[in-house]
């Protein structure tokens, strides 16, 4: 039951800092650019941070607020670390367009294990 409950706030973290994430492209203009050219080519960066702020950054922190009072905070805190360094991987494989070293499946496993590390600490703590 636990790997179930892990995978289901490692799904919705990792859609939450898409969402964020995905609010930063639209504000560099980045986001989805064949579409939204004519767009970005008539507002303002101030315009797209405003828009920003109302669509993509409230939805992603409601995410964030309803994982945490969905599931045990002491399990959210560490798994949301993960679900961050996944959705950076996956937006630098996206970005550059290549494959990571196979390195990144170490780095990864490290940061898993601080991550069950913090878990462990938060779990047994007065």
């Amino acid at each position: 039951m636990l790997i179930y409950t892990v995978f289901q706030i490692l799904v919705l973290m990792m859609v939450a800092n898409a969402v964020v994430y995905a609010g930063v492209f639209f504000i560099n203009a980045e986001f989805i650019p064949s579409v939204l050219s004519d767009f970005y080519a008539k507002s303002s960066y101030i315009l797209r941070s405003a828009i920003c702020l109302v669509t993509f950054l409230l939805v992603g922190n409601v995410l964030f607020a309803k994982a945490f009072s969905w599931f045990d905070p002491v399990l959210v805190a560490p798994v949301n670390i993960v679900a961050f360094v996944l959705v950076q991987v996956f937006i630098g494989i996206i970005v550059s367009k290549t494959m990571p070293s196979p390195m990144i499946i170490p780095a990864i496993a490290v940061v898993t294990a601080g991550s069950y590390w913090v878990y462990a600490l938060l779990n047994t703590s007065p």
